[in-house]
């Protein structure tokens, strides 16, 4: 999260902006308050800064909202696909979800300069796609009619709010806290933040 070097006139705080704005903006705001001493300034440091195209630590919500939606839109497209076998519907999940990946990955890494261009996070992507594919197919046989609001209600409304892109997981809720690392979009939100 963050280091305070305590020092009588040149306090030093260590930070990862990478790790979102919202939490640095806490932090700098707390420990320069706390450090406030006649003639003292606190200097910041950066260790780990975001992607030149992400000033504000937020693009892999977008990033990961451009592979989520298709893939269930794909669902519930295969859904009125009556005459395609169940590996038929299997192929267009994996391919629909590797057409996304990409071009999320291919947007993001080198039109953007928004994530690493490294291909651990085409394959995170990938991965994302298929956890959200095949959880939605395998929620229709069950569920019938009522399919898209539980898949929405879960990768969507739930999925974004745990995920840990807009507000840092330290900061949210404990209920969302506790959904983060069970919902695909937080463990896609952490992957890409660990490629380096």
């Amino acid at each position: 999260m963050a280091a305070f070097v305590p020092s009588p006139h040149h306090p030093q705080l260590y930070r990862a902006k990478a790790d979102g704005a919202a939490m640095e903006t806490i932090i700098r705001q707390a420990f320069t308050s706390a450090a406030q001493k006649p003639g003292a300034t606190v200097a910041f440091n950066e260790l780990v800064s975001t992607r030149p195209g992400d000033s504000l630590g937020i693009s892999p919500l977008y990033l990961l909202m451009g592979c989520t939606l298709p893939v269930y839109f794909l669902v519930v497209a295969m859904q009125r696909a009556v005459g395609f076998s169940r590996r038929a519907h299997m192929a267009t999940m994996v391919g629909g979800g590797a057409v996304a990946a990409l071009a999320c990955y291919l947007t993001s890494a080198y039109g953007m300069d928004a994530i690493p261009p490294h291909p651990l996070a085409l394959l995170y992507l990938f991965l994302l796609t298929q956890a959200v594919a095949l959880t939605s197919y395998g929620f229709v046989p069950f569920l019938g009619p009522f399919f898209p609001g539980a898949a929405v209600t879960l990768f969507i409304l739930l999925g974004v709010s745990s995920s840990g892109c807009s507000v840092p997981v330290d900061l949210l809720p404990g209920f969302f806290r506790f959904l983060h690392p069970v919902l695909p979009m937080g463990n896609a939100a952490d992957a890409l933040r660990d490629v380096s």
